[in-house]
């Protein structure tokens, strides 16, 4: 799929999102309040990887449903990353992810993720660091995937590295 390269703002929305019209509607109008004009809507077939190699500078803002997990996937390997994220109702973020990472702030949240095998204490550990999991996706493999919130990637990485598990990345910082 070819796409016009061009700064504005994108919005991607699933079309089983499309039933919260009102959810939908909140998150047009923020998009349009900030940037001064409606985002252009992405289809339900769209790759992220292709669409920020097409349009590097533009901003994608992406809804997350409550019950949507595994979400930032799409995110690896991609060159994409999450610089902000806005809060339409108890059930929708919005994020909004960029080609390039934002410049980093001290005290930014960041997130990473990881491949793990889990072992009694694990979370307690990575607790102790400073590090929340935010979501997880079990394999076929018996590891599960995990995106983690933190403050300090090398302290994140040298913990994941040191316990036997795979640090896979760094997705986006708010």
């Amino acid at each position: 799929m070819a796409y016009k390269t061009i700064h504005f703002p994108f919005l991607f929305w699933p079309k089983k999102g499309m039933c919260d019209s009102d959810t939908y509607q909140s998150a047009r109008r923020i998009i349009s309040e900030k940037h001064g004009e409606m985002p252009t809507l992405i289809p339900d077939d769209f790759d992220m990887a292709d669409f920020f190699k097409n349009t590097p500078d533009a901003i994608l803002y992406y809804p997350i449903f409550s019950n949507a997990p595994g979400w930032w996937g799409e995110l690896l390997g991609g060159q994409a990353k999450v610089c902000e994220k806005i809060i339409l109702n108890k059930d929708c973020l919005l994020m909004v992810i960029t080609k390039d990472q934002p410049s980093e702030v001290k005290d930014q949240n960041k997130l990473f993720v990881a491949e793990i095998f889990p072992t009694p204490g694990f979370f307690k550990k990575i607790a102790g660091i400073g590090v929340s999991v935010s979501d997880m996706l079990a394999t076929e493999s018996g590891t599960i995937l995990a995106l983690f919130l933190g403050k300090n990637q090398s302290k994140f990485q040298n913990f994941i590295e040191s316990s036997g598990n795979f640090y896979l990345g760094c997705v986006g910082a708010y």
